[in-house]
């Protein structure tokens, strides 16, 4: 009876894709159910304050990666043209027939047009599930989505005595075959059993309880610990727990993964001066790695920002860093690479001169230091590496290389 509950499970509870996901690039939603009571709802927001979208695209596909044509609240088909309009919210449902059938979906961003606003061409994806049977609606089981990754750890319990397992969606994001790797390690860090592959095709899904598959962890009555899943190319991947109430109806939670390919937080990044006295600052976000060169200030565009490196137009060489959005900066002085590496999480929290003031750079030296705390609350070290100075004929300005590490 236990496999015939799970094997229901692999079609019917596999959600799938992580946070609420944002387009520009398409997007990979790992499991969609539909049909025999199961529906899957897409809400899709255009976040943007002008611009309509027009040329995205909703598609459906079987596990084996070829078209999935089914009934939707739009129409029946595989694949969905969207319009929406500025701040306008689409609600699609997946419907299906009268027996339950998964796959996966893919919303492609085909928006030729670009923007020096952010907010422009970019949707918000919510997608969660609904199981309706005679007496109305049983289950709601909210979706997240995920990036593609080729390295990621999740959480794994299985304990039969207590009906509690942990399953895994996987869709190979590549469009050739993909080879996977998944190794289990206990709670005390030791590998357990020996590591299994297997492989995916090209647009395949694979949905699957870690102790019920013959080729992964099969018959494995208890374990604590993780999975580990490396590919030889991008995957997207659900991770899910199932637990036996007290009333032996099933319960689901979705379990966070860590996408091993995105913990670093360390880069270069080059600072340039701006050299235009209108607007005579560059800003730079230091969460997110980017400097925004548009320096689009309109709507909601300027709220990440956590520095301006300013000059006091006319004077190119009068240049100072601007906290702004409630962000903080302190000197640290000549800091080598030793002295740099040395500098600590706690020692940046443990700060108190933390200031919103303007930090005069007007002779910028190598590598001089800054501590920061970021307009979300994080904290970050950066130093200057190299003093580009230019000559455009008129005036003098100096380009900044930092060395950046956040902490977030």
């Amino acid at each position: 009876m236990k496999n015939l509950v799970k094997l229901a499970l692999c079609l019917v509870l596999f959600p799938g894709v992580v946070r609420m996901g944002f387009s520009r690039g398409d997007k990979i939603i790992p499991q969609v159910v539909a049909g025999g009571g199961w529906i899957t709802k897409f809400d899709l927001i255009n976040v943007s304050s002008d611009q309509d979208i027009t040329n995205m695209r909703l598609a459906f596909y079987d596990d084996n990666g070829s078209p999935w044509s089914l009934e939707t609240n739009q129409g029946t088909g595989h694949s969905f043209t969207l319009s929406i309009g500025a701040r306008q919210t689409l609600q699609f449902q997946a419907i299906g027939g009268s027996s339950g059938k998964n796959g996966y979906a893919v919303l492609y961003d085909e928006e030729e047009g670009n923007s020096d606003y952010s907010e422009d061409y970019v949707l918000g994806i919510s997608v969660f599930y609904q199981f309706s049977n005679e007496n109305g609606i049983t289950e709601n089981v909210s979706i997240p989505v995920r990036e593609p990754t080729a390295v990621v750890a999740a959480p794994v319990e299985i304990n039969s005595t207590q009906g509690i397992y942990s399953a895994v969606a996987i869709v190979n994001a590549a469009d050739v075959s993909n080879t996977i790797e998944l190794a289990l390690y206990d709670s005390n860090g030791n590998l357990y059993q020996t590591k299994k592959t297997i492989t995916l095709a090209a647009g395949q899904q694979r949905t699957a309880f870690l102790d019920h598959e013959q080729d992964l962890f099969y018959g494995l009555q208890s374990f604590s610990g993780m999975v580990e899943i490396v590919g030889e190319r991008p995957f997207v991947l659900l991770s899910l727990r199932q637990t036996r109430a007290a009333d032996f109806n099933q319960e689901y939670t979705l379990l966070v993964p860590v996408d091993k390919e995105a913990l670093r937080r360390n880069s270069y990044m080059v600072l340039l001066q701006a050299s235009t006295d209108e607007d005579a600052y560059m800003p730079i976000d230091i969460d997110g790695f980017t400097s925004d060169f548009y320096r689009t200030t309109g709507g909601t565009e300027a709220y990440s920002w956590d520095l301006e490196y300013w000059y006091d137009a006319p004077d190119t060489e009068d240049r100072f860093f601007k906290p702004v959005n409630f962000s903080g900066i302190v000197s640290l002085g000549i800091r080598n690479d030793a002295q740099f590496d040395a500098i600590s999480l706690p020692d940046l929290k443990a700060r108190t001169d933390y200031s919103s003031n303007e930090l005069d750079i007007s002779t910028a030296v190598e590598f001089q230091a800054f501590a920061i705390r970021t307009d979300l609350g994080n904290y970050a070290k950066a130093r200057i590496i190299r003093v580009i100075d230019t000559w455009d004929g008129y005036r003098n300005y100096q380009d900044l290389l930092l060395e950046v590490i956040v902490y977030r």
